[in-house]
């Protein structure tokens, strides 16, 4: 009788004699955001290559560019364009500079007017993933 009684605790704590931990409560849009937040909010800085893909409405063409960006809060990003052509582009929450060397061009505008969305005011530090964006779990297709 005792041996099927230390069988029971056994099976009960698992083999090592520990609590077995229940299982994590499913993942919501919510809570991602709410991870997402809280680790962006522990960076001080940030260095990612990236690609883009914009769809022209007018148009219906698709515009591709990839190069560099670098983001050191609060503020300050820097994205490099590498292809199709350099572009250089650098805010410190103020101002935006745009600097296209192939034409020997800088301009110089306040942020607002550059058109920068909120996924760049997320990246700066001056907005919360859940005030601007609303979230949603998908599955990633196969292959």
């Amino acid at each position: 009788m005792k041996a099927w009684i230390g069988i029971l605790v056994a099976a009960i704590f698992g083999a090592t004699g520990e609590q077995v931990a229940p299982p994590a409560p499913p993942l919501t849009a919510d809570s991602l955001m709410e991870k997402v937040q809280a680790y962006y909010d522990r960076t001080a800085s940030l260095t990612a290559d990236f690609s883009q893909e914009a769809l022209r409405a007018r148009t219906g063409r698709k515009n591709r560019r990839s190069g560099k960006v670098r983001v050191l809060r609060p503020n300050r990003i820097r994205w490099d364009y590498r292809k199709p052509e350099p572009v250089h582009y650098v805010t410190d929450g103020t101002i935006l500079w745009v600097y296209q060397p192939q034409d020997a061009l800088v301009y110089r505008m306040g942020l607002e007017q550059g058109g920068l969305d909120e996924a760049v005011r997320f990246l700066a530090g001056g907005i919360r993933l859940q005030e601007k964006f609303v979230g949603k779990i998908i599955s990633a297709p196969n292959g």
